[in-house]
């Protein structure tokens, strides 16, 4: 199991705002994802304006990509994902937020059923 989420597997800022623009939304009161199909595959990660400290930001995104890095072998490869964390998400544990993470990736259909129970 590869225990880092490599740098090649992020978006970048035009494909960030891309699959913003162009692809589909989920919206849960903690989380908001966006993904669009992709043969490259990848992810992004951000939060919403309204966590203003640096430091809560900062958080949040690392814990929504460590998340989704464990959620990862469970995983479609070809989507591109971006996770934005909501303010009430940073109330949450580890734990909870990463179930939270994996109802809406099922959600979207691109978590796999089978190999997450």
């Amino acid at each position: 199991m590869e225990y880092s989420f490599p740098r090649g597997g992020r978006l970048g800022r035009r494909e960030f705002k891309g699959v913003c623009r162009e692809g589909k939304v989920l919206v849960s009161p903690l989380i908001i994802l966006y993904y669009k199909p992709d043969r490259a595959g990848g992810a992004g990660f951000g939060t919403t304006r309204d966590v203003r400290e640096a430091v809560d930001r900062n958080l949040l995104r690392r814990r929504l990509r460590e998340a989704f890095r464990l959620l990862r072998p469970q995983l479609s490869p070809f989507w591109k994902v971006v996770l934005i964390g909501k303010k009430g998400a940073l109330n949450l544990s580890f734990q909870e937020l990463s179930l939270e993470l994996q109802k809406l990736l099922k959600r979207a259909r691109i978590l796999d059923d089978q190999q997450s129970a």
